[in-house]
């Protein structure tokens, strides 16, 4: 009954120092701690992000029903359970899913990591920390990678010496041709992400594939300084753009063997 008056008292300095008193104990009435998450911002993060009362139910709807700031505070708990996870990630705006990526004890299932990356792919801050997961689907790579193909196409550097068209070409040529780990840069000796060799991959005899590696640095690919990309036998230069030359006079190569 006391605490009841607690929740009551006008003072924050009472409700905040009630909230700090119970954000930890597992025994608390439900009814006492919900209101307290409803209470200023200050004191509804002690109890959000710490309270063991609440159960996945009432996180999920917490999510649906609170702001951006509910949804933050809901990210930042020790640890949040998949289904959890799985709203903040269909609902979250980028500043809460950045929380919940940053989260160590956070539950991303693949369709999570999916959805992330549908949602929030143009991110370049969702897209470091996307790609920096071992866990991360290789659909949910190919989607980033179409993503960034899609950036690079629109930039103004690209359209200034590139025609659209030809640059949507080149781009879709690379996702069709290679993998999405390749083109985000993710491959390391031909081996994905995931730890599967890629079949694009090559022996480790033969020379590495793009001796101008593309290097992400803030979101945007650069390349290296040597510039040739190696096929069996021959290399083909390229020019500062990255544009590979065509070895003869004719339509430049496609990804399979001439015939």
């Amino acid at each position: 009954m006391a605490m009841t008056f607690l929740l009551d008292d006008p003072s924050p300095k009472v409700r905040r120092s009630l909230a700090e008193a119970l954000a930890d104990c597992p025994i608390v009435p439900r009814s006492i701690i919900k209101v307290l998450a409803q209470d200023q911002p200050e004191i509804a993060y002690i109890t959000v992000s710490r309270s063991p009362v609440l159960n996945d139910e009432d996180l999920v709807d917490m999510t649906a029903e609170g702001g951006a700031e509910m949804r933050a505070m809901i990210a930042s708990r020790s640890a949040v359970s998949c289904a959890v996870a799985a709203a903040i990630a269909e609902i979250g705006g980028e500043e809460e899913v950045l929380i919940l990526l940053e989260n160590p004890g956070a539950g991303l299932s693949p369709g999570s990591l999916r959805r992330i990356a549908d949602r929030l792919g143009d991110s370049v801050a969702a897209r470091g920390l996307l790609l920096e997961r071992h866990d991360l689907p290789s659909d949910a790579r190919q989607i980033l990678a179409e993503k960034v193909g899609a950036a690079l196409v629109a930039s103004d550097l690209v359209r200034a010496v590139v025609r659209e068209g030809r640059a949507q070409r080149v781009v879709r040529e690379v996702l069709r041709c290679g993998s999405a780990d390749a083109f985000l840069g993710l491959r390391e000796g031909g081996i994905a992400a995931d730890g599967c060799r890629s079949p694009q991959s090559r022996p480790p005899d033969a020379g590495p594939a793009v001796d101008g590696a593309l290097q992400r640095q803030d979101g945007v690919f650069f390349r290296g300084d040597r510039g040739s990309v190696r096929s069996p036998g021959k290399a083909r230069p390229i020019d500062p753009f990255g544009r590979a030359v065509p070895l003869d006079q004719g339509s430049p190569r496609n990804c399979g063997s001439r015939t």
